[in-house]
């Protein structure tokens, strides 16, 4: 099991190295899809695969297109910009998880709700029959219901970040490769995910 689990990570680092944005960009669709499977189940408080997969593939389409890549470039710059060195290893992962939290957690949950805000809203709208007037007003009515989102859930899902992800990161800082980083927020992010995907999809 071991040697069978080292030939995978070796494959997985291999297409790391040839192709970063697929690979990372096919990691992310996977455990976003994750998440919000097991979100959807946590909802129905039973197993069952009666699910809404138009939301999965929501969440799917912004782990592949909107935080793999973004992530990718941003761990990539962090870690050219920040040496860490035995000398100043505590002081440098703590700017780096400073930056990581009040940096680009901000972006990336302002992004987070945006994007799946913006997904459901258009395929709602273009699955219906809808007049040429009711489509003229797709952007406005879009516009209000992102910031009707970012105002009811962004400051809450921020403050809980902020208790969930420094530790974590600390650890991923601390021992994880840096071509491996983007990998094990995935997978941290599959519980992680879930509860995005509820803040996102709660009525």
């Amino acid at each position: 099991m071991r040697v069978y689990f080292t030939r995978l990570l070796s494959l997985y680092n291999q297409c790391l190295e040839k192709r970063p944005f697929t690979t990372q960009g096919l990691s992310a669709c996977f455990l976003y899809a994750t998440g919000d499977f097991m979100c959807q189940i946590i909802e129905k408080k039973k197993f069952t695969l009666d699910l809404d997969y138009k939301r999965i593939f929501r969440m799917a389409m912004y782990g592949t297109f909107v935080f793999a890549p973004i992530s990718h470039l941003w761990y990539l710059n962090l870690d050219k910009r920040i040496i860490v060195t035995k000398r100043n290893k505590f002081k440098q992962i703590s700017k780096k998880v400073l930056l990581d939290e009040f940096v680009f957690t901000p972006i990336v949950l302002l992004a987070f709700f945006s994007t799946l805000t913006t997904f459901e809203h258009l395929m709602n709208k273009y699955e219906k029959k809808k007049n040429e007037e009711e489509i003229k007003t797709i952007d406005n009515d879009l516009f209000y219901k992102i910031t009707h989102k970012l105002k009811d859930d962004y400051v809450n899902t921020f403050l809980v970040d902020m208790a969930v992800w420094p530790p974590l990161q600390y650890f991923n800082f601390y021992f994880i490769p840096g071509v491996y980083r983007v990998l094990y927020i995935n997978v941290c992010c599959i519980f992680w995910n879930a509860f995005l995907s509820m803040q996102q999809h709660k009525h």
